[in-house]
């Protein structure tokens, strides 16, 4: 609390006797009203990657790994994204390349990714990602799926509230490319994403999936499965279900791999939605930190019993 009681944080005072064995610090202290300038008047020990000052400074700067997909969800079930040929060139129509560099940040290191699976998953080799942005391709699909420039139905992105320059970036960036092809796209800002499924027009969904374990099936069930609660493009796949049932009782690692496999080969050939980036968090730490460990699931597993300060 502050002079006047109010609150400004919170903290958390080590257990002594954790079984694990006794934390160095006596406690942590966050707080949501901590500035850049505390950060860099050495007030405080650590902070987001605020400003590229940062990173061109004697600080620490960690960053965690990109098991955080952000991708743009389609609505399969509504015309004409309900046709996967019309979703195809849509996905011929967007350069990730421009959009990821019109909304990057010192926060996040934000990569272009053209797969929904993260290739640091175990199992999950590192290829090459295959250019998706060819623009007479996506022209060639919109012909192909019935449509010509001017006869398209408006589509609507949604984007969950507040509203934030982020968020205007990626509409002004969508719509730009989109306006190209002659598709207008418009925003609609929504204070819940269940009210995405109640939307009889055609739309766009910007989603986020944070994985919590690192399991392909901790992004392709909840995204993609026909019975998840998650799944906001409308999106159903009898044989993507299957496998998915299949995975659920498969005891080889190898084996199950091989099956998302397959369930990611189908997803990128019908296109529920256009895989955009991976989201890697920054934190800024100063000098004298010690026994940072930076966790395969990223920085809000962070582990704080082992950090010490070595002033």
């Amino acid at each position: 609390r502050d002079t006047r009681l109010n609150e400004v944080g919170v903290r958390l005072v080590r257990n002594e006797e954790y079984f694990r064995g006794r934390p160095f610090l006596d406690a942590l202290e966050f707080s949501p009203f901590y500035t850049l300038d505390h950060f860099v008047n050495g007030e405080i020990d650590s902070i987001p990657v605020l400003s590229e000052r940062l990173l061109r400074s004697n600080y620490q700067i960690f960053q965690d790994g990109s098991l955080q997909l952000v991708c743009l969800g389609m609505s399969c079930h509504i015309p004409p994204l309900d046709k996967p040929t019309f979703r195809r060139a849509v996905l011929a129509g967007i350069n990730k390349t421009k959009l990821v560099e019109a909304v990057q940040e010192p926060r996040y290191l934000r990569k272009v990714t053209h797969r929904f699976i993260s290739p640091k998953i175990p199992g999950f080799l590192a290829v090459e990602d295959s250019e998706t942005f060819d623009m007479n391709k996506a022209r060639q699909g919109l012909r192909e799926a019935g449509f010509s420039p001017g006869r398209f139905p408006s589509i609507t992105l949604y984007l969950e509230l507040p509203r934030t320059e982020f968020k205007h970036k990626i509409y002004r960036e969508l719509r730009n490319q989109l306006d190209e092809l002659g598709i207008d796209l418009k925003a609609r800002y929504i204070r819940s994403m269940e009210e995405v499924k109640k939307s009889e027009d055609p739309y766009l969904v910007l989603v986020h999936r944070m994985m919590s374990m690192p399991d392909p099936e901790n992004i392709i069930r909840p995204l993609f499965s026909s019975a998840s609660g998650f799944n906001l493009m409308g999106y159903a796949n009898q044989e993507v279900d299957g496998f998915l049932k299949e995975a659920e009782l498969e005891k080889s690692w190898t084996r199950r791999i091989k099956l998302f496999q397959r369930i990611e080969k189908i997803l990128l050939e019908d296109v529920p939605a256009v895989p955009l980036y991976s989201q890697q968090n920054r934190v800024a730490m100063q000098p004298y930190i010690r026994g940072v460990a930076v966790p395969p699931l990223g920085l809000y597993y962070l582990e704080a019993r082992k950090i010490w300060l070595d002033r």
